[in-house]
């Protein structure tokens, strides 16, 4: 049976690179000005993504953060994310449910206090 996980284990990482290059590109695809949220969305699906594994020891800890694109950093703090741009600033990206299996997800420039 360790075999069989093993093996299953072991497609599973094929799957997750062809997803994440096909996620990857369509980040390329999105509008400028919603950049941001893109990366922030596919950080946080990454990190999901990264979670999943047949093997995968459930007190295993789990990453936070993953890096995406061009210098990006997505943090994942549970009920929001944090999308750190390679120029310095900061965005909270909150995601938001809507109707049926959809989402989106709002991000905004943290300001730094004075």
């Amino acid at each position: 049976m360790k075999e069989e996980l093993a093996k299953l284990d072991k497609e599973i990482a094929v799957l997750k690179e062809s997803i994440r290059t096909e996620v990857a590109n369509a980040e390329v695809r999105v509008p400028r000005e919603q950049h941001i949220e893109a990366v922030a969305a596919v950080g946080l699906f990454n990190l999901a993504l990264d979670q999943f594994s047949v093997t995968r020891s459930p007190v295993q800890p789990t990453a936070l953060s993953t890096s995406v694109g061009n210098g990006y950093t997505v943090t994942d703090q549970v009920s929001f994310a944090l999308a750190a741009a390679p120029q310095g600033q900061t965005y909270r990206c909150i995601p938001i449910v809507l109707e049926g299996p959809a989402a989106s997800i709002k991000c905004e420039p943290l300001v730094a206090k004075p």
